[in-house]
């Protein structure tokens, strides 16, 4: 049976590098366990719209990680979404394309036996960009295939604290109309979980019949 490990918000720099040593901790864990594929839920870099050095060299230190990886984006590697404002870093296309250039596409799916995990870029929902409309039509498309199969969601804000109908904080969560397209979405296409990172702690919780997990930050282990 294949196995998957969720890490986030890993805040990797060259510059400031005291988050450095509790990541090659993990690092160490990670590899002891030997699973299939890794999924980093944003945050990778500490500060990529200051500091383009980080992004790059975040993914230069994730190449330690032995088995395949994944990573999605969060406000410290491409900016902030409209609304979510705290370190006045809006999100561009310019930020974008360079994540995309060291880490990959900012979203995905990937197969793991009868499972289909992806990974969704909430940096830019919101924006009105190109870049919005083609996630959302791309996303539409890949749950609509995958009918027959399990599906795993991973994006970097949580949809929620706690209840479907709270009032969103959107510097900590996606925004109220974001979250509940999304929501309906999820729900119609029978989503198992969804994975976030962004609060730096764990939390586990199911609504309606989706597990919200949130990964703790390895930039904090103790």
């Amino acid at each position: 049976m294949e196995t998957l490990i969720q890490i986030s918000d890993t805040h990797l720099s060259p510059t400031y590098g005291f988050f450095c040593a509790n990541f090659l901790r993990a690092v160490a864990e990670i590899n002891a366990l030997a699973p299939d594929l890794v999924v980093n839920t944003g945050d990778v870099a500490l500060s990529g719209p200051d500091h383009p050095d980080d992004v790059p060299f975040a993914a230069w230190v994730h190449r330690r990680i032995a088995a395949p990886k994944r990573y999605i984006p969060g406000n410290h590697d491409v900016g902030e979404e409209p609304g979510g404002e705290i370190l006045k870093q809006p999100t561009n296309e310019g930020l974008l394309t360079h994540y995309r250039n060291n880490l990959g596409t900012d979203y995905w799916s990937h197969e793991i036996e009868d499972w289909t995990l992806i990974g969704l870029n909430t940096q830019i929902l919101g924006t009105g960009e190109d870049a919005e409309a083609e996630q959302a039509d791309w996303l539409s498309d890949v749950l609509n295939a995958t009918r027959e199969r399990s599906i795993g969601i991973f994006i970097h804000k949580p949809l929620l604290i706690d209840r479907a109908d709270e009032v969103p904080e959107q510097s900590w969560t996606v925004s109220g109309d974001t979250r509940d397209a999304l929501l309906g979405q999820f729900k119609e296409a029978e989503v198992k979980f969804v994975a976030s990172g962004h609060m730096h702690q764990y939390k586990e919780f199911e609504l309606d019949g989706i597990r919200m997990i949130w990964a703790p930050s390895t930039a904090y282990l103790t």
